[in-house]
């Protein structure tokens, strides 16, 4: 059958939709595979949701996008998006364009004809090369999964078919950075209450010494300044990391309203060193425990979904750690391991949350790796960024 590449831009809702339900075809045997809220995608105006797909979302108005899909005779068979990052690219000064929501059936050459239609149209944009995937940035989800696909994903980590690694580095694209998730135990057992006193003992002598202090996030009135701290020291303890990128305002506000909803305050803290910020460390707990694979008809609408999250939100077992940032004055004094502790000691204590993975975790980055593995955590997944010159 003929295939037909079809290009359209974030405002095209129609074909938005077709995009978002493609993969629920695709992967409708995979028990292990958990689709996003459609309003997280496509936005929902009842509820006022700003969908990361669509023109009205805040990562728009510094990023130019292209979404392709490729279509034979009986529907939709792939599917692709490409970026321009005016703000990554301005950072970094490079001309780097990104693809990401990577989707396809079993077959090289419709995934070749998508990325030569992306490559194209990042091409004529004066991009010199691509990296991906991501959706948009290293913001957002990121990275090809490529070990660890026996696990039920954590909430927005990235979950996908085996071949397409194998696609991806046919059509001439490399390694750029492997990033990791270590899995550790937090269910109260003789194992980690000793290794819950053993580290309490350690972190009270350093906030003692270092006179250090540790407060959780304010989920009332002053939740929106304690999200624009969290962005200023975030902003200041990453700007030298791999591929980061400054997180507007904006899209920060964005972000932490979805996550209210779900926040325990005992797993969200800040650090102060003599009284003055420090560092922060934040663990959601796992959405997709609560909402489910989102693959039935039914069970799968957004509605049902949130109520299965408000339902089940205070009964989770699974909880991610995904925030974290330390600013660089005080990286060595010994706060990770305090901001580390504080949390799991509350998880721990929680008496229902029973493991946390800690992601994404870059390759080289040995000292958080390190601080992890003292925890009793263990890298169990792999995900990769490839990218591939394409300068005409």
């Amino acid at each position: 059958m003929p295939l037909n590449i079809i290009q359209f831009t974030p405002s095209d809702k129609r074909k938005l939709k077709q995009f978002v339900q493609f993969p629920l075809e695709l992967y409708k045997n995979d028990t292990n595979y958990v689709a996003p809220m459609k309003m997280d995608l496509i936005g929902n105006p009842v509820l006022g949701v700003h969908g990361l797909l669509c023109d009205d979302h805040p990562f728009h108005k510094h990023g130019t996008v292209r979404y392709f899909m490729a279509e034979n005779g009986k529907g939709v068979v792939g599917r692709l998006a490409c970026c321009v990052n005016d703000d990554y690219n301005s950072y970094h000064n490079t001309q780097t364009g990104v693809f990401g929501f990577f989707e396809v059936i079993e077959d090289y050459n419709i995934a070749k004809s998508l990325f030569d239609e992306g490559i194209q149209w990042l091409q004529q944009l004066g991009m010199t090369d691509v990296l991906g995937p991501m959706n948009f940035s290293t913001n957002e989800s990121l990275g090809l999964l490529i070990e660890g696909f026996d696990h039920y994903p954590f909430m927005e980590t990235p979950y996908n078919k085996r071949y397409y690694q194998n696609f991806i580095e046919r059509y001439g694209f490399t390694k750029e950075k492997d990033m990791f998730a270590q899995l550790m135990p937090v269910k109260q057992t003789e194992q980690t209450q000793k290794r819950h006193d053993r580290l309490n003992r350690i972190t009270e002598r350093i906030k003692s010494t270092k006179d250090i202090t540790i407060r959780s996030i304010d989920l009332g009135k002053g939740f929106l300044d304690d999200i624009k701290l969290m962005r200023e020291i975030y902003t200041k303890a990453w700007d030298k990391n791999w591929g980061f990128v400054p997180i507007t305002e904006e899209e920060m506000i964005h972000a932490a309203k979805n996550m209210k909803l779900v926040a325990d305050k005992g797993l969200f803290h800040f650090a102060y060193v003599k009284g003055e910020p420090a560092g922060f460390i934040g663990s959601i707990p796992d959405v997709n425990e609560m909402i489910g694979s989102g693959m039935n008809r039914v069970t799968g609408s957004d509605y049902f979904r949130l109520l299965k999250l408000f339902l089940k939100r205070r009964k989770v077992k699974r909880v991610r750690l995904l925030l974290f940032g330390i600013l660089e004055t005080y990286k060595k004094i010994g706060l990770d391991a305090v901001l580390y502790h504080e949390s799991f000691k509350n998880a721990h204590e929680s008496g229902h949350y029973e493991e946390c993975e800690i992601s994404w975790l870059l390759e080289d980055n040995v000292l958080v790796l390190r601080a992890g593995e003292s925890m009793g955590a263990k890298k169990y997944k792999t995900w990769r960024i490839f990218k591939l010159p394409i300068s005409s």
